[in-house]
């Protein structure tokens, strides 16, 4: 048993992570022993919700390259470790695990926990790739714990020498926070159908679904490609792309141009309400060339919606390949367009690949027994140490 309060500090780039796929643990953790600290890039807004159970420090972490704003951040970190003495600090996405793996070596926190919830220079090539495989593998030179998304990116990462084998454990059956089965409710789930398909009139078609940021790496492309194909084809389909596009990594731009024209396309941005639009597909298409585990799959899953998505760690190991969904290879147009085919002419296996995703998730993924996995984890690091 944990006797004192555990000095704990998590820390992501921006606040969007740190909502959707950290407070709910840090939440549990504080109810188990642990006093937190959040670190972020954050608004009034996120620190005024959450002041009451945490400490909350706004730290400047831009996405991309940015030497000075680095340096700062490092500095800033540092001087936050030191003062505070945390027993123990997690870090995810990448330029926050950067700048705190440094920060907190140097500061010597005992216990440096990196969340590899994907591994960036998948898909990459040639000096880019050698780069940012360098700073991966620095990161978890400097950590003292790892814990990777899932077990084949943890395998993937021992085959490319990241880290020793003994580092690195998986928490529970993968994945982040897991899914709140009260939030997406699975009863609402006709309410949400209509009103969304009501918003976009597209009462009267099959409904494919995309959700995530807009860019090759997450399969756009593929996608655009195949659905185009389909909907010549085929006039009682429709496409909903739910997430933000990124203009320095853009998507094919005769393809957007096309998408932007189509009536057989929607783009409805970023919403924290996805689930909402998710009941009005009838199939999740999340072809992504990397990923960690796949939240948006989960959630999917968690609506009894089929998915087709890549045979890549991560993502293959959410769901199992004609029982809960369909894999087809990565980068490969050809596939995803014949898997989409399957599942609009088959509405009957639609519903048994949904419904058997349901109930694997309901076993696998649902949020009380991820944080219950969270705190036996980090409570057993704090039993390494002799924290009591």
């Amino acid at each position: 048993m944990i006797k004192k309060r555990i000095k704990y500090c998590s820390i992501t780039s921006i606040q969007w992570t740190m909502e959707a796929f950290v407070v709910n643990a840090m939440e549990y953790l504080y109810d188990n022993g642990y006093d937190i600290t959040l670190v972020c890039t954050m608004e009034n807004t996120f620190i005024s919700r959450h002041k009451g159970r945490f400490k909350c420090v706004n730290i400047l972490m831009k996405r991309g390259s940015d030497f000075c704003g680095a340096i700062k951040a490092i500095w800033t970190l540092f001087r936050l470790f030191r003062e505070e003495r945390y027993d123990m600090i997690q870090y995810a996405t990448p330029n926050a695990a950067f700048y705190a793996s440094i920060a907190s070596w140097v500061a010597r926190v005992p216990a440096r926990i990196y969340c590899q919830w994907g591994i960036r220079y998948i898909g990459f090539k040639g000096l880019k790739r050698f780069i940012f495989k360098f700073l991966e593998r620095f990161i978890c030179s400097l950590s003292t714990h790892i814990r990777p998304a899932s077990q084949k990116n943890l395998k993937f990462a021992v085959s490319e020498k990241l880290f020793r084998p003994g580092k690195a454990s998986l928490v529970g059956n993968g994945g982040t926070i897991g899914v709140d089965f009260s939030v997406i409710n699975i009863n609402q789930k006709v309410k949400w159908r209509k009103e969304i398909r009501d918003k976009l009139s597209i009462n009267d078609k099959t409904i494919f679904g995309f959700v995530g940021s807009i860019r090759p790496d997450k399969g756009c492309n593929e996608l655009l490609k195949a659905f185009s194909t389909l909907s010549e084809q085929n006039d009682d389909v429709g496409l909903i792309l739910l997430g933000d596009e990124l203009a320095s990594d853009p998507i094919e731009k005769k393809l957007r141009e096309w998408a932007y024209h189509s009536e057989f396309v929607r783009f409805c941005g970023f919403t924290k309400d996805v689930w909402r639009y998710m009941a009005a597909m009838d199939v999740l298409v999340h072809p992504s060339h990397r990923e960690g585990f796949s939240m948006v799959i989960q959630e999917a899953a968690a609506l009894a919606i089929p998915v087709i998505t890549t045979d890549i760690p991560g993502p293959s190991e959410v769901i199992e390949n004609g029982k809960t969904g369909i894999l087809v290879p990565v980068n490969n147009t050809e596939e995803l367009l014949i898997a989409m085919e399957k599942l609009l002419k088959n509405k009957k296996l639609r519903d048994k690949l949904g419904y058997a995703g349901l109930l694997r998730t309901r076993r696998l993924f649902k949020r009380e027994l991820m944080l219950q996995y969270i705190l036996d984890d980090r409570n057993s690091i704090c039993g390494e140490k002799s924290w009591h």
